[in-house]
């Protein structure tokens, strides 16, 4: 009897507690890996966490792996496979709570790689720069299945932000997407605001073994929520304002963070700003800037206020501001805003608050 192969791909600067919940989550019966990743003893630290990985049956190294070929069985039948069976387990980055282990089908593996390299104009034979991490979709999925779809030469690249396309670009053939109003589901309009639901062959089957997780992000119809707030231009091109989970409601008011940040980030001393809605007994919610500055820079909370100014409505502006030096972050280097608030909310940016007197802190 023959059984089917689900990769699950995991990030090699995983430590040993976050190795341990991707491969137990996902019951992964064998792990392949290098013997070392950077500063990372990666098979070491495989083969110590195996008594808590009951399912995890075999170790490979990479380092070994001709061997580990020599050994298979030349006999043994493929399993029989459907467009809908699952083929690969990808988990997410962890920003709001444990990550979760999307279940992404042969058909999505398959048709969204070719259909993203077709429509962004790759010629059979030709190059594919992969610039995203190969252990996420970005870079195993679309970058190389798409060049391998194509007979393309795969080339890793570094990922330079300020040489990368401003809007998201149009749905692929046979995807069907809509933006809606978060609150009442309402279709919106062109240059309005709203969640990005997408439905078709390159949605994931659900979260494994979170059926809970799995309700709230996919509708019976087919829908599914990506959270992401988006706007659609007269052409049809998506270009993303933030993520719901991130949206500020201060007073009735609906404030995008990132419509802030990307506004500080035109100014010569800011190198990085994150915005995230903190409670308040008035409002219910309010702005509060995190704020890095380049080295050497000096600027005030009142001189950003008034930088903000004409660029924003007055309820945007951020009502109370931080500098900081760093900030939590997921390991492929997500900031994770919800403990930024809850540091907040326990006392602990009380002394990084940025007076607005025009004192610096």
């Amino acid at each position: 009897m023959t059984s089917t192969l689900v990769m699950v791909t995991i990030n090699p600067t995983f430590r040993a507690a976050e190795l341990l919940y991707s491969l137990r989550q996902s019951k992964a019966v064998a792990c392949f890996c290098y013997p070392e990743f950077r500063d990372s003893a990666m098979l070491q630290i495989v083969t110590s966490l195996l008594p808590g990985l009951p399912c995890l049956r075999e170790v490979v190294s990479f380092a070994d792996f001709e061997t580990f070929l020599r050994c298979g069985d030349t006999d043994t039948r493929l399993p029989v496979v459907t467009p809908a069976s699952a083929a690969q387990i990808q988990y997410t980055s962890g920003t709001t709570g444990s990550p979760k282990g999307a279940l992404i089908p042969h058909r999505g593996l398959v048709n969204d790689p070719r259909q993203s390299a077709v429509r962004a104009g790759a010629t059979e034979g030709g190059v594919w720069l992969a610039v995203l991490p190969m252990f996420h979709v970005g870079g195993c999925v679309l970058a190389g299945m798409g060049a391998m779809s194509l007979a393309m030469t795969l080339v890793p690249l570094n990922f330079e932000a300020g040489l990368a396309a401003s809007t998201c670009g149009l749905p692929l053939p046979g995807v069907e997407i809509k933006i809606v109003d978060s609150a009442t589901g309402a279709i919106c309009r062109r240059g309005e605001v709203g969640e990005l639901l997408t439905r078709g062959y390159h949605t994931m089957l659900g979260y494994h073994e979170a059926p809970e997780a799995t309700a709230a992000t996919l509708e019976p119809d087919g829908w599914m929520h990506t959270r992401d707030l988006c706007t659609m231009d007269q052409r049809g091109y998506i270009s993303v304002a933030g993520r719901v989970t991130d949206m500020i409601i201060r007073g009735g008011e609906n404030i995008y963070p990132r419509e802030i940040e990307d506004a500080l980030f035109e100014h010569e001393a800011v190198a990085a700003a994150v915005v995230v809605g903190l409670p308040d007994d008035y409002y219910g919610e309010i702005a509060g800037a995190f704020v890095k500055l380049k080295p050497g820079a000096e600027v005030t909370a009142r001189q950003l206020t008034e930088f903000l100014r004409p660029r924003l409505s007055g309820y945007k502006l951020p009502a109370k501001w931080f500098r900081v030096t760093e900030y939590p972050q997921t390991l492929s280097g997500k900031v994770q805003k919800f403990k930024l608030r809850e540091s907040w909310v326990a006392g602990a940016y009380a002394a990084a608050q940025w007076p607005t007197d025009g004192a610096a802190s």
